[in-house]
This record gives structure tokens, C-alpha cells and sequence, in this order.
């Protein structure tokens, strides 16, 4: 319980001055950490929902990070995205890939048709950590931009 107000505390504190949109980011070729979420917006039922990442990290040879992709649901409830096919989400701090050094890659991580019932406004988050660490010194091992967007989905 306690966990749920850190993270949320810690992404309001560096969300204003680091979260970007994918147009602020620009060209990622320049050596900067970066992670971009595309696909936010108002979804009605039946509509399919995306979101993609597209990330580029380049650190030296001596560190690795984490990629951590985080929902925020309506309630303030959080949920990890997994990169395990058999459990996609997780309520325990997991980062989404681990112990990345060299990459450049789009994906898409997300991908529903929204049913009736779940409206609401869900906050996407995701950002690379210095591998292993945990959040409670995140000021220290946040290592690219926080990159979030919103999905509000329609209740009928």
C-alpha cells in the first residue's frame, strides 16, 4: 500500500520537468535515453486501443538498466507491464524488460478492443532505471525521460 503512494509521489515529482511527448522528443539518434508512448486518446466500446513505445538507450559498457512500463487504472491502482506471455501485468514492482545496454526499437506493447464497463482515464508511464534499482532513490537512477499518455475509455 505504502509502495502506491511512493510511486505515485515520485512520478508527479519528475513528470513535469521530464515527461515529453513524441514530437518534443524529436530525433533520438543524438545519444539521449529516451522512451516515447504513442497511442493515448478518448476510445469509445468497440474501439481497439494501441499504445506503442518506441525506446532508445544507449549506456556504456559498465551499466544496464530496466525498462519500466506502468498503468496507472482509475483509482490510483498500478499495474507493471511483463514481458511474460503467461502473466502480462503484475501489482509487484517489475520492469517490463531488464538489463538493456544498446537498443532502438518501436513496439507495440498494448493492444485491446475496450469493453463496456471499464470506463475511466488510465495514465501510461514508462521510463528506464538503472538495473535493479528499486524507486526509493529514483532521483538518482532514473536514467532517460518518463514518458506517459493518457487513454480515457468511454463507459457504454
Amino acid at each position: 500500500m505504502v509502495h502506491r503512494y511512493l510511486i505515485a509521489a515520485m512520478l508527479a515529482i519528475f513528470l513535469f520537468p521530464l515527461t515529453m511527448s513524441a514530437e518534443e522528443i524529436g530525433d533520438t539518434s543524438c545519444g539521449i535515453n529516451t522512451v516515447v508512448l504513442n497511442g493515448g486518446g478518448l476510445y469509445s466500446v468497440g474501439e481497439t486501443v494501441s499504445i506503442q513505445l518506441t525506446e532508445s538507450i544507449d549506456v556504456n559498457l559498465f551499466q544496464q538498466v530496466d525498462l519500466y512500463v506502468i498503468i496507472e487504472m482509475p483509482g490510483e491502482k498500478f499495474l507493471y507491464l511483463t514481458n511474460e506471455f503467461i502473466n502480462p501485468f503484475s501489482s509487484e514492482v517489475t520492469p517490463f524488460l531488464r538489463s538493456m545496454q544498446h537498443s532502438e526499437e518501436s513496439l507495440s506493447i498494448f493492444t485491446f478492443m475496450v469493453p463496456p464497463g471499464y470506463g475511466g482515464r488510465y495514465y501510461f508511464y514508462a521510463f528506464f532505471n538503472d538495473e535493479g534499482a528499486d524507486f526509493s532513490s529514483l532521483f538518482k537512477t532514473l536514467s532517460s525521460n518518463v514518458a506517459r499518455t493518457t487513454v480515457i475509455l468511454a463507459d457504454q
